[in-house]
Order: structure tokens, then sequence, then C-alpha cells
């Protein structure tokens, strides 16, 4: 990797943690979130396919499965998705099977809506469930990595006992982590006017490294071709977040090099932010998933 540097994992003792520092951190965070859902969603993909594999549909299928008979509304709270997210999860899993929509169902609302799971939507929660947990040997290094970077933030700790004691203390571990990935996707999106979760990413990778990089350094550490790696810095480079330099390669005249703005910087300080603020909840999923992984097999 062009001109990279590898970050600190804990902020030095007695010190307090820099604007720059937490950047450091959340970036490295950033990767070992990535990392941990690779692995899951590969398992997930194997076992089940494509479209059982989003963060959405996971929380979605999960919450269902532990308490079925809910309403659109009951579900938009659980995964911390958009009303029309929702909706649009709703409407795939019905037109697999999954699920079946039960009019007038409420007594006290002769109007409501609630949904329940099928026997086939059932059988696909447990089996999501299963795969998740197959991939823990991969993926619990990537998820070690994370707590500790993001502990390393501040010392969230208290906080997170608090949280979790707000919380049922049957919450499925699928539910939190499917919720986890919903809202660590809205904070990057958002910050950065709804381009993919990769510009995040490659900010990211620009701000560890000491200098410009070139697009192919991106492309390697994100999995991207060339061709959508170049689509991607377009849409940032529009946007103001990088710059594209040519002529900087003393053995490539026509290379190019990439590297952040002041914008980018700033969007991808926000996003740092914005994460240490759902630490809490974070680092309980987090928790939820180890802890599952150490309950024994029912099968």
């Amino acid at each position: 990797m062009t001109g990279s540097k590898t970050p600190p994992t804990r902020p030095r003792p007695g010190r307090p943690l820099t604007a720059d520092g937490l950047v450091d951190l959340a970036s490295a965070f950033f990767f070992a979130v990535k990392e941990f859902g690779d692995v899951t969603t590969r398992a997930i993909r194997a076992q089940l396919g494509e479209e059982y594999s989003s963060n959405l549909v996971v929380a979605t299928l999960g919450a269902l499965a532990h308490r079925n008979a809910q309403r659109p509304r009951d579900l938009e709270l659980a995964t911390g998705a958009s009303s029309a997210s929702v909706s649009r999860v709703l409407n795939q899993l019905e037109e697999s099977g999954d699920l079946v929509r039960i009019a007038h169902a409420a007594p006290e609302d002769g109007r409501a809506i609630l949904l329940e799971l099928t026997e086939q939507g059932r059988h696909i929660a447990a089996e999501i469930v299963a795969a998740v947990v197959s991939s823990f040997t991969d993926s619990s290094k990537p998820l070690r990595l994370a707590t500790e970077l993001l502990v390393s933030t501040g010392d969230p700790t208290h906080r997170s006992r608090q949280d979790t004691t707000s919380r049922s203390s049957t919450e499925p571990a699928i539910v939190a982590l499917g919720r986890i990935g919903v809202i660590l996707t809205g904070i990057m999106t958002s910050a950065l006017d709804d381009i993919e979760v990769n510009a995040a990413l490659a900010l990211c990778l620009l701000h560890q490294s000491d200098g410009p990089v070139r697009p192919v350094t991106l492309s390697t550490a994100l999995g991207l071709t060339t061709g959508a790696t170049s689509k991607l810095l377009d849409r940032m480079e529009t946007a103001g977040f990088v710059r594209r330099t040519y002529g900087g390669i003393a053995e490539d005249r026509r290379g190019v090099e990439v590297s952040a703005t002041a914008i980018g910087e700033d969007r991808l300080a926000l996003i740092s932010t914005t994460v240490v603020d759902h630490s809490a909840e974070i680092l309980h999923a987090f928790r939820l998933f180890e802890d599952l992984n150490e309950q024994p097999s029912t099968s």
C-alpha cells in the first residue's frame, strides 16, 4: 500500500484522544467491521443466497422470529431503518413466501396489519443464525479488534452496561447485529451525500496514508474492480470529497493519484464522532454475538 501507515489501536495512557487520533481509530474500526461483515455475509450467501444477506433482511427476519405478529412500525424501531426501507424488505419477503400480512389483527385497531413469518420464514431465520455462528472461527478476530478499537475511542463500558439493562435480556444477537449494520451504513452514507459505504472506507484509507494513493490501492483494499473504483471516485470527486492528480508519478506520467480534500476529511471526522455516539449500542450487539457463539447448539 503506497504510503500506508498503521493506525494506533489505543491512545497512549494519560493522553487525551485528539480529533485526528479519533479518526485514526475509527478508520481502523471501519475496516475491522468490514472484515467481520464480509465473513458473516459470505456465510449467509453460501447457505441461503444473496437475497437473504443484507443487514435489513437479517434484522427483520430475526425480529419476527423473536416476536411474531408485529406491525411495520415495530420493525422500523427494531431494525433502525426507515419506513420506506422496511416496506421494500417486507415486500421482498412476502413475495418469496417468508411472511404473511394479517389484516385487522389488532383488537385495539381494526385497520392494523400485523406481520407473521411462515414456516419457511422461520426456517430461513434459523438458518441465518446457524450460518453466522458457523462463521465465528473466521469472524471472531476482526470482531475482537473492532471491539477493542471502539473501546479505545473513550471508555463507553459504563454506558454499554446501562444500555444493556434497558433492553430485553433475550434480544437476539442477529437482530442487534443486523440493526448495527443498518445504523453504520446510514451514518456513513448520510454524511457522504448518500454515496455508497465504500466512499467512507476510501476516505479511511486515504486518511491512513502518508500521501496520495493510486486507484489500484483502493481497488485492492475495497475488493472492487478497476471500473467500479473509477465510478466511485467519479462520484466522490463530484461531491468534493477527493481530488485526482495526474503527472506526479515519475515512472508513469499518465498515472493517477488520489487524495482526500478538506471537505472529505471533515466528513470523515463527522462519521467518526457519530459512530462513537453509538458506541454503547454497537458494543452491546458485538457482545450479544459473542454470547450467541458460546451457547450450546440446539440442533
